[in-house]
């Protein structure tokens, strides 16, 4: 197996990750029994763990960590994975880093192929098993990495990035915030058209209720003036005919006493 760290805008590079792989061993090694669950349908229960410590060679900032599994048993092909890491901190930064092959059975692995590339397809045939050690350790150990040849992204621009992705979580956070209150305002805007449409409604049925009562009003008193001229006519017509009356009464009077006076004439 081998690790790599190259620059994560490098991470497509083959001869970056070949430069800067700083680490061998062999996949047998660390062979522990698995827990409960952790090893799926294989059948010996058991699995393999190492652990691994980043170089002190690389600056701080953002790299993709590269693995290459390759000259596995039962004619098995090459296997590559990556994964994003951040290097910030820890020692002071190292000039120059010597690659490493370990665990290790006497600097040899039991493997059908000592580097990448040559099992490019499965089954891997015609390929015998046997104990080498990795093709970059034949006649020495592979050349040194040296961290003025390493083009690393600095911490502080990925931080940039972090905290432009934090403005960006915030400013959507904020967009939320506005887009609530703009949710709130439109509820009270709607709210308050709603209590003024009730109000308008309520004050339109006092007017017509307003209306309704002048009107009735009005036509009390329209009935009130009615009867009253009604009563003054009435009285008027009872004071004419009293008059007429009256004057009857006088003229009849008058009449009686004309022949009174003609009777005295007479009987004189």
């Amino acid at each position: 197996m081998r690790l790599s760290l190259v620059p994560a805008h490098q991470k497509g590079n083959a001869e970056v990750h070949a430069a800067n792989a700083f680490r061998w061993s062999c996949w047998s090694h660390g062979r522990i029994r698995c827990g409960r669950g952790q090893c799926g349908t294989d059948r010996t229960g058991s699995r393999y763990r190492q652990q691994v410590t980043i170089p002190d060679v690389f600056p701080d900032g953002l790299y993709v960590l590269g693995y290459s599994w390759y000259g596995g048993h039962f004619e098995q092909g090459d296997y590559w994975s990556c994964a994003e890491v951040v290097i910030n901190g820890g020692k002071p930064l190292a000039q120059s880093y010597q690659p490493v092959f370990v665990n290790s059975h006497n600097g040899r692995c039991d493997s059908t192929a000592n580097e990448s590339g040559v099992c490019r397809r499965e089954p891997c045939r015609k390929r015998r098993l046997r104990r080498m050690q990795p093709k970059a350790f034949d006649g020495g150990p592979p050349d040194r990495i040296y961290s003025s040849k390493i083009q690393a992204r600095g911490e502080n621009k990925w931080q940039g990035n972090k905290n432009n992705n934090n403005k960006g979580k915030n400013n959507n956070n904020g967009n939320k915030w506005k887009n609530n209150n703009n949710n709130n305002k439109w509820k009270n805007n709607n709210n308050n058209k709603w209590k003024n449409n009730n109000n308008n409604n309520k004050w339109k049925n006092n007017n017509n209720n307003n209306k309704w009562k002048n009107n009735n009003n009005r036509n009390k008193w329209q009935k009130n003036n009615n009867n009253r001229n009604k009563w003054q006519k009435n009285n008027n017509n009872r004071n004419k005919w009293q008059k007429n009356n009256n004057n009857r009464n006088k003229w009849s009077k008058n009449n009686n006493q004309s022949k009174w006076q003609r009777r005295q004439g007479n009987r004189q």
